[in-house]
């Protein structure tokens, strides 16, 4: 299993992220869930990436929400949502 597998798998940000809102066509934003700072977090739907504008100012993707979010490796992941040892 690779890493294309981890991400079909992983539920995506806006059903983890509550409160988001359409803040254009392209993105949502609204309360970051890690820092909880309001109108921080932004997720663009054309690219999939997500960034906080405080905590986590570089864009990263479903992979990096997870590691970020939740202080998970990458191993773990895998281990939690493909089973691979």
């Amino acid at each position: 299993m690779d890493i294309k597998d981890l991400k079909r798998e992983l539920p995506e940000i806006p059903d983890l992220v509550s409160g988001l809102k359409k803040e254009s066509a392209r993105s949502y934003a609204g309360a970051c869930p890690k820092c909880g700072g309001h109108d921080r977090f932004v997720y663009r739907i054309d690219t999939e990436r997500f960034h906080c504008r405080k905590c986590h100012p570089q864009q990263g993707d479903i992979i990096d929400f997870y590691t970020w979010m939740y202080d998970k490796s990458i191993s773990e992941l895998k281990r939690e949502y493909l089973g691979d040892i």
